[in-house]
C-alpha cells in the first residue's frame, strides 16, 4: 500500500519528531538526527548536552537554539551547510569539528564558550558562491561578528576557513606551539579572513598565526577583486615564536610589548620571494635582534626603533624587505660570516642613521633594489667591498647577486677602513662608489686602506 503525504503534513510530522526526541530529553543521543534532511530548525530550552554527530549532515537545518546546552559534542553539526543562526548562549565547550563545514554565514551566540576544540568552527567556504565555469572564481559574503570573549583555549584550525566581520578573543592569553599545516597541527586562524581582537594575548607560539587571512585573500586577489588586508595589534604580546606568521597576510602588525622573537618569526609563505606576507612590522621595544629572527622576512617596511645592536648569526638572512628603519642602531656585527654570507638578502633601503660600527661582512651577499646604503654616523667599517659571488669553504657555489650595492654614503670625516679585500678562490667582489662629504674627499683618497679605492671615492 502506498501513501501520499503532502508537504505541509511532512513538515508537521518532522516538527512532531523533533519535539518528541529533543524536548523530552536533557541529552541528545549520538547520531540521533544524522542526515535527517527534513529538519530546518532544532530548538529546545531544556537540552543541556548535544552529543557527537547529533545533527551531522542535516543539510536543510537553518536554525539551532539550545540556550541551556553547556556542551556540544564532536561533529554535532558537521556539514549542516544551510545553517544561518546558532544560539548556544550558555555553552562552555564546543568539541572537535562540531561545526566543521557548516554554513559560513552563521550568526553565532557563543558568549560563554571557553574552549573550542580542533576544527570546532572550521568553515568550508560554503558561502563563497561559485560563478561562471571557473571553479576558482568566487563571490564572497561575510558572516556577522563572532564574540568569543571568554575563550581561553583554541584547538588547531578552530576558526579556519571563515570570512567574518570581526572576531573578539578578549580572554585568550596564549597560543601554544604547533607543528604547522603540513604536519596536521596548524594555527586556529588558518585561512580565517577577519579582523582579530586579542587584547590579553602575551605569548604567540610556533606557527601561531600561520596562514591567517592568506588563502581567502589569495583566492580573491588572483581574480582582481578588491581585498583589504587587516591590521593586527597585540598590545601585551612579549614573545613571538618561530615561523609564527608564516604565510599570513596582514597590512600592519603592531607588537608594542614584544621583546623576544623566535627563529624566522615572520617567514614568508608558499616558498615565494616576491609575495609580501606582513606589509608593515612595528617592534618599538625590541632592543636586540635574536638569532635568525628576521630570516626570510618579506615585509615592505620593518620598523625597529629600539634596536641598538645586531650581533647574532643570520639575523636577517634571506630577507626580502623594502625598508628597514633602525634609527638607534649603533653596532652591526656579522659574527658568523661563513654562515650568514651564503644567503642572499634583498633590501630596498636600510636606514641606520646612528650606526657607528660595521663589523665583519655585514652587507655581504645583500641584494639592494635601490643600490644605496647610507651611513651618516659610521666611524668604523671592516670591509667596503661587497661579495657578489660566493663559494664556501667546501667549494659550494652560492650563486651571484642580482642587484649588488652601487653606492655607499659615509657622513663622517674620519671613518676608518680596517681591511682590504683578499679575493677568495671562486668568489668575486664589487667595489661600490664611495661618497663622502666633499671637503674630505682628498683625505679619504690617501687614508690608510681607503687609498686602494681612491678612484671610487667621490664627494657629495
Amino acid at each position: 500500500m502506498q501513501y501520499s503525504i503532502e508537504k505541509s503534513t511532512l513538515t508537521s510530522l518532522a516538527d512532531a519528531i523533533r519535539d518528541m526526541d529533543i524536548r523530552r530529553n536533557a541529552t541528545t543521543d549520538p547520531e540521533i538526527f544524522v542526515q535527517h534532511n527534513f529538519i530546518s530548525q532544532a530548538i529546545s530550552p531544556t537540552v543541556s548536552t548535544i552529543r557527537a554527530y547529533a545533527f551531522s549532515s542535516c543539510y536543510n537545518l537553518e536554525v539551532v537554539e539550545f540556550p541551556a546546552a553547556s556542551y556540544v559534542g564532536s561533529h554535532a553539526f558537521e556539514s549542516c551547510s544551510k545553517l544561518s543562526a546558532v544560539n548556544l548562549s550558555t555553552c562552555t565547550e564546543i568539541g572537535e569539528s562540531a561545526f566543521y563545514f557548516a554554513g559560513n554565514s552563521i550568526t553565532f551566540n557563543l558568549g560563554e564558550v571557553t574552549t573550542l576544540g580542533d576544527y570546532a568552527l572550521c568553515g568550508s567556504f560554503a558561502s563563497i558562491i561559485e560563478y561562471g565555469y571557473n571553479p576558482w572564481h568566487f563571490k564572497v559574503e561575510s558572516a556577522p561578528a563572532l564574540n568569543l570573549s571568554n575563550v581561553t583555549s583554541l584547538g588547531k584550525f578552530a576558526l579556519a576557513s571563515r570570512y567574518v566581520e570581526n572576531v573578539s578573543l578578549d580572554s585568550l592569553t596564549s597560543l601554544p606551539d604547533r607543528s604547522g599545516w603540513y604536519y596536521g597541527d596548524g594555527s586556529p586562524f588558518y585561512s580565517l579572513y577577519a579582523p582579530l581582537s586579542l587584547p590579553e594575548l602575551t605569548y604567540v607560539g610556533q606557527y601561531g598565526f600561520e596562514g591567517y587571512c592568506r588563502c581567502m585573500s589569495s583566492m580573491i586577489d588572483i581574480h582582481g577583486s578588491t581585498v583589504s588586508l587587516f591590521d593586527l595589534t597585540l598590545p601585551k604580546c612579549s614573545y613571538v615564536g618561530s615561523i609564527a606568521f608564516s604565510d599570513a597576510a596582514i597590512h600592519e602588525l603592531n607588537l608594542p610589548a614584544c621583546t623576544d622573537l623566535g627563529y624566522a618569526a615572520f617567514m614568508w609563505g608558499a616558498g615565494t620571494y616576491d609575495r609580501t606576507d606582513v606589509e608593515i612590522i612595528n617592534l618599538p621595544v625590541l632592543s636586540s635582534v635574536p638569532q635568525g629572527a628576521f630570516t626570510r622576512c618579506a615585509a615592505r617596511t620593518l620598523n625597529l626603533p629600539g634596536v641598538s645592536v645586531i650581533s647574532l648569526q643570520d639575523a636577517m638572512s634571506e630577507c626580502w624587505v623594502g625598508t628597514v628603519n633602525m634609527p638607534n642602531l649603533l653596532t652591526w656585527t656579522d659574527v658568523a660570516e661563513s654562515s650568514i654570507a651564503m644567503y642572499s638578502r634583498v633590501f630596498g633601503q636600510i636606514s641606520v642613521p646612528a650606526c657607528t660600527t660595521l663589523s665583519g661582512r655585514v652587507y655581504d651577499r645583500f641584494n639592494f633594489t635601490s643600490g644605496v646604503l647610507s651611513l651618516p654616523a659610521v666611524t668604523s667599517i671592516d670591509y667596503i667591498d661587497q661579495r657578489i659571488k660566493y663559494n664556501d669553504q667546501w667549494g659550494y657555489d652560492h650563486g651571484t647577486l642580482a642587484w649588488p650595492l652601487s653606492s655607499v654614503y659615509i657622513g663622517t670625516s674620519n671613518c676608518t677602513l680596517n681591511s682590504i679585500n683578499a679575493a677568495a678562490p671562486g668568489s668575486s667582489f664589487v667595489i661600490p662608489d664611495i661618497y663622502v662629504p666633499s671637503s674630505y674627499v682628498e683625505d679619504y683618497k690617501v687614508a690608510n686602506n681607503w687609498s686602494v679605492y681612491a678612484s671610487k671615492i667621490f664627494g657629495y
